[in-house]
């Protein structure tokens, strides 16, 4: 299976405008996720509706700007891309990931060997975090997903923005059908799911902050390690 890795990078954030230009200590928090990601030595793209974000990465950041949800940007992309076609499976790494390691991405494109869309989830590090609608809590079933939701309290996984799909998957979604559940969650992933797509799961490890408010920049200046 041949992989790629895409970063949708949108302009417009509703809870911090122009977050992936964020700095953190000294570099932007797209060139931070996108570093990170080639680290993998795993091709790495960051398909974006922006000029400045693309200025900002350079001859890897590609001009899409379809685009309602991140999948979807990537799916518009991958439609219409000639490049698209030398992959066989793809990892979506969310553009407010700064922390993601290349074992993050070992472990999804493990996944895909067994399943069509897969992801990852992690503990969540205390009950404040259990219960702010910022994070995007995941219900599992053994190896399968069940649920995604915002609003869930007191149980749940913490979900992590990384995803992996085969070629067909990705090129399929914004053909399938929109249910009222993604609309009130705002959860893209939950199109698989009321579609009746299995979503592969796995636990991992995950010592960072996905950066989704202004004050998640504190936390990660104040908790993440300098060297990171």
């Amino acid at each position: 299976m041949r992989p790629a890795i895409l970063i949708p990078a949108r302009w417009g954030s509703t809870r911090l405008p122009g977050k992936m230009l964020t700095d953190l200590r000294g570099k932007t928090l797209i060139r931070r996720v996108y570093e990170s990601c080639i680290e993998s030595e795993i091709p790495t793209f960051v398909i974006t509706d922006s000029m400045r974000i693309q200025n900002e990465i350079g001859t890897d950041a590609i001009l899409e700007p379809e685009g309602e949800n991140g999948t979807d940007r990537l799916c518009a992309w991958v439609n219409k891309s000639e490049m698209a076609l030398s992959y066989a499976v793809y990892i979506n790494v969310q553009g407010d990931m700064p922390d993601i390691k290349p074992r993050h991405i070992r472990e999804v494109l493990e996944l895909l060997q067994k399943f069509r869309v897969a992801t990852l989830y992690t503990d969540f590090k205390n009950d404040e975090d259990q219960m702010n609608p910022n994070s995007v809590k995941i219900v599992c079933n053994k190896n399968r997903a069940v649920w995604f939701g915002r609003g869930i309290t007191g149980y749940g996984h913490h979900h992590l923005g990384i995803y992996g799909y085969h070629h067909n998957e990705l090129r399929q979604y914004r053909f399938l059908k929109k249910y009222l559940p993604e609309k009130v969650e705002k959860l893209e992933q939950l199109r698989w799911l009321m579609n009746g797509v299995d979503i592969g799961i796995a636990k991992t490890k995950f010592k960072g902050i996905e950066i989704n408010t202004p004050e998640d920049i504190l936390k990660w200046d104040e908790e993440v390690p300098l060297h990171i």
